[in-house]
């Protein structure tokens, strides 16, 4: 009589998934591999990074229109600097965040 367990899950589908998550928060949008992986604070991942988009591609818009208006570079110190910071801020820390997220789905997949 033969006594074995049950085959145990396939390892690399677990670090292929996890990896998988790891571009599309790397590559294609911050948190949307998180959200994938089952983790409900992907959405706010998105949200930050969705938010700091607009506001940088608002600025672009802005300052493309000024210049093409009044042939002109814009003067500097005003708030729409601040506008085009405070974008690319919050969409490089929701990048970061993402990374921080896809660093321990890795760490997870490795440990199974």
């Amino acid at each position: 009589m033969k006594t074995s367990s049950a085959p145990a899950p396939p390892e690399p589908a677990h670090r292929a998934k996890a990896r998988n998550c790891f571009i599309l928060n790397q590559v294609a949008c911050p948190g949307l591999g998180t959200i994938l992986a089952g983790q409900r604070i992907g959405y706010c991942q998105v949200l930050v990074a969705v938010l700091g988009f607009c506001l940088f591609s608002g600025w672009m818009v802005w300052f493309i229109a000024t210049v093409l208006r009044t042939l002109d570079y814009p003067a500097s110190g005003h708030w729409h600097w601040l506008v085009l910071a405070g974008g690319g801020a919050l969409f490089a820390g929701a990048w970061v965040w993402s990374l921080f997220s896809s660093l321990a789905l890795l760490d997870a997949a490795k440990q199974r």
